[in-house]
């Protein structure tokens, strides 16, 4: 009894002071002063959509892309979204919100009607409601791939000759007589997500441990 509990406690103290995966976020803002491609219809708004990137699971991300109330004009709207990423094939699957009209991924697959280089990932929604991301909606879809982090889709688009490079992600505005480009800097998640703890293997692979030895010495007593 005396040395099942020791090799039980050892086991979850070793557990408990090993360090866990802190759950990583990626955001990705979008304003007016990355404006690349058209022209914006009135004067400076800041931010006017975003995207969140969590890590959820081993392999598996919840994109959450958001059009903030500064989004110009009550009939303004995001209808494309495009980022890149260092993991490739990934699986999108829609989570909440409107359900886009198309998601295309594959390398290098995807480029805005511009100067916009090319990136692997887009998001297409309707142009007119329902359905389309106006003022204040949000839309989550989950993306999963092996090895694929929220970090994977800090990457930027490569340079060729099929626009520009460098850029991390894009987002097209149109309504209120508007079309544009905006692309996409990194935000801060420190506010925004806290991260939440994934255990590492080696924290399993303890506990997994501690299980067998408990199983071990009820044999030794039989």
């Amino acid at each position: 009894m005396k040395i099942r509990h020791t090799l039980l406690a050892a086991a979850f103290s070793l557990a408990g002071i090993l360090p866990s995966a802190q759950a990583g976020a990626l955001l990705i803002n979008f304003s007016d002063s990355g404006l690349y491609n058209g022209s914006i219809p009135q004067a400076s708004v800041g931010v006017v959509a975003s995207a969140l990137f969590q890590d959820v699971a081993a392999g598996t991300v919840k994109l959450t892309m958001t059009t903030n109330t500064a989004l110009y004009g009550t009939a303004a709207y995001v209808n494309e979204w495009f980022f890149n990423s260092t993991v490739l094939p990934m699986v999108p699957a829609w989570v909440s919100g409107p359900v886009a009209t198309a998601v295309s991924t594959g390398l290098n697959c995807c480029q805005v009607n511009g100067p916009s280089g090319d990136f692997d990932l887009q998001f297409d929604f309707n142009t007119s409601n329902p359905g389309n991301i106006a003022q204040g909606i949000s839309v989550v879809y989950t993306l999963s791939g092996l090895g694929l982090t929220a970090a994977s889709f800090n990457a930027l688009t490569p340079a060729g000759t099929n626009g520009t490079g460098g850029l991390l992600a894009s987002v097209k505005i149109q309504g209120d007589g508007a079309s544009f480009d905006l692309r996409g800097v990194l935000g801060s998640t420190d506010v925004i997500i806290p991260g939440n703890s994934i255990p590492e293997p080696a924290s399993l692979a303890l506990l997994a441990f501690g299980l067998l030895a408990l199983a071990g010495t009820r044999r030794l007593r039989r």
